[in-house]
């Protein structure tokens, strides 16, 4: 658990008794490649930090899976729209490899934030990075010409693109598996 006490302790200069107290509501969970850790539908009941493995964020579109996001080792993962309001998800979190997650109820979060009110320094961090992902990704695919973002993905996350499968990479990116396979031959 050392890397999630360091990741955490990024935030503040939490005291022991804190330390302990998050410790205390972590939960190590085993995701086997295509479990989900969300389905539309479910309201999101955790927030995860990965620890190994990776995660895809996708939506159903006329049958087809179109990636939203992706998160892997040392990222926070969870579907914070419906981990917020309680409603029911319209995305699905699956796991693309063996994934190994810290997970955290969203009960257990709560109680924390209430007896220590600095880890809601956490939340802000989810918060702004989901922001910040949605909001540079709708940017891209608004923006940039299909080259602009592959090169813009190998750039920000280059172990991403060797992990992910060709169609996902290419959904993600607005493309045609077709298009993306040019792309890498021009390369």
């Amino acid at each position: 658990m050392d890397d999630l006490m360091k990741n955490v302790q990024r935030f503040s200069q939490f005291s022991d008794e804190e330390l302990a107290a998050f410790s205390t509501i972590v939960q190590l969970k085993q995701l086997t490649k295509g479990d989900f850790l969300l389905n539309e539908g479910q309201v999101s009941q955790e927030i995860v930090y990965v620890r190994q493995g990776l995660l895809m964020y996708y939506v159903n579109n006329d049958g087809d899976s179109v990636p939203r996001d992706f998160a892997m080792e040392d990222e926070w993962a969870a579907y914070l729209k419906s981990f917020s309001s309680g409603q029911p998800a319209d995305i699905n979190i699956v796991a693309l490899e063996d994934t190994s997650v810290y997970a955290f109820s969203r009960d257990s979060i709560q109680s924390l934030f209430q007896a220590h009110p600095r880890f809601m320094a956490l939340q802000n961090y989810q918060v702004a990075q989901a922001f910040i992902s949605t909001s540079e990704h709708a940017s891209n695919l608004a923006m940039l010409t299909a080259q602009q973002r592959y090169n813009w993905l190998v750039e920000q996350k280059p172990q991403l693109v060797q992990r992910i499968p060709q169609y996902c990479l290419a959904a993600y990116l607005g493309i045609k598996p077709q298009s993306l396979s040019r792309i890498r031959k021009n390369l």
